[in-house]
């Protein structure tokens, strides 16, 4: 059974900033599949996915991943199956 991947409707905002920017740097599609590659990630295997940043209080792990040119950091609720997405950055630098 598949997790369902959450964003919030700010964090869906910035992930629209975001695209304008790799779009300007010539980096659109490379950040249009590194967020699709994102979603099926969470979706499939969250656990899997980048590495342990800390835990939260009642022990849920917060996790960051990075798939150039995204960055991202989630958390992961395995009882409900949910996936958290908290933060996205646009990696520095331009596509090769």
């Amino acid at each position: 059974m598949e997790y369902r991947v959450i964003f919030s409707p700010a964090l869906l905002a910035h992930l629209r900033v975001l695209f304008a920017e790799a779009n300007a740097r010539g980096q659109g599609p490379a950040f249009v599949a590194a967020s699709q590659a994102l979603v099926e990630r969470l979706r499939a295997n969250p656990q899997g996915c980048g590495e342990i940043v800390y835990h939260l209080s009642q022990g849920e792990p917060v996790q960051h991943e990075v798939i150039p040119p995204l960055s991202a950091h989630f958390a992961i609720y395995d009882g409900p199956r949910l996936v958290w997405v908290t933060q996205a950055a646009l990696l520095s630098g331009r596509a090769s």
